[in-house]
């Protein structure tokens, strides 16, 4: 994979991109062969600064959101729901940015990999590289799914129409999120011998970055990826990683909002679905 680094997070970061092309290199094989999932021939990592970060968010949720309603055709109200969503989010961004250290986006009709080198100080994980190594290996597992997938997935996932879309019963969060730290989980046991925690909090972050951390909010959405994580990973123990991988393009496949509460309920379903179709 051809890995092009675009550096726009300022100068007191400059030596992080030949950092991130070295973790990148290493993380990238192991996610391929973790998952069984290619990685696209090229790819870009953005540095940015947390501005440009909220900026570009900003931007391109307007833009999917107008584009989504022209497409669907959603009644008056769906559209006010889903606009005062969006600018939810966009204020909730102004302070939770310090928890989000990358993220993978398709802006561009590609996936890319944006990274916040200040929030990552903020974390205490920006010259931590165990961190780092699981951080770049859940991105690139989101690539992979990306490039599994192309933007069908992807528009079902973030979508502010789920009832126009008819997946109002499924959780696509729980599918991507849990995939991708179950895949980062075995990256890091591989290359350090154990799994990085994923509520791990650095002694070295900023009071900031654990007020966010440590708040009732932030221990719920842990206990929601942690449970996707394991959700995942016997979801896949069931079926195998081959079969697994279907989920990608089969909606019957994806979790439901009611079997998302627990470890067991998803893929416990998919086992006896699959039972049903060998004994046909």
């Amino acid at each position: 994979m051809d890995t092009r680094i675009v550096h726009q997070a300022g100068k007191r970061f400059d030596e992080l991109p030949e950092r991130i092309a070295a973790l990148v290199a290493q993380a990238a094989p192991l996610v391929e062969e973790v998952t069984q999932l290619p990685l696209p021939d090229d790819l870009v990592i953005r540095t940015m600064t947390w501005r440009k970060w909220h900026r570009a968010n900003s931007r391109y949720n307007r833009r999917a959101l107008r584009a989504e309603a022209h497409k669907l055709h959603p009644s008056r109200p769906s559209i006010a729901r889903a606009t005062g969503e969006m600018k939810a989010a966009r204020a909730a961004m102004r302070t939770q940015w310090v928890g989000i250290g990358a993220q993978t986006v398709d802006f561009r009709g590609q996936p890319e990999i944006l990274v916040l080198p200040q929030a990552l100080r903020e974390a205490g994980r920006l010259n931590d590289e165990r961190s780092l190594l699981k951080v770049f290996a859940h991105e690139l597992t989101h690539v992979a799914q990306w490039k599994r997938t192309g933007d069908a997935a992807w528009c079902l996932a973030r979508t502010r129409f789920p009832a126009e879309r008819g997946i109002t019963d499924r959780d696509y969060f729980f599918l991507f999120e849990g995939h991708a730290y179950w895949s980062d989980e075995r990256v890091t046991t591989e290359v350090l011998g154990a799994p990085v925690p994923i509520a791990e909090i650095s002694p070295h972050s900023t009071l900031r970055y654990r007020a966010l951390a440590e708040s009732p909010e932030r221990a719920a959405e842990l206990r929601h990826v942690e449970t996707a994580r394991d959700s995942v990973s016997a979801a896949i123990s069931a079926l195998g990683l081959e079969r697994f991988n279907e989920v990608w393009e089969d909606r019957a496949l994806v979790p439901l909002s009611s079997e998302t509460s627990t470890t067991d309920a998803w893929p416990q379903r998919l086992a006896d679905r699959e039972a049903e179709h060998s004994r046909r």
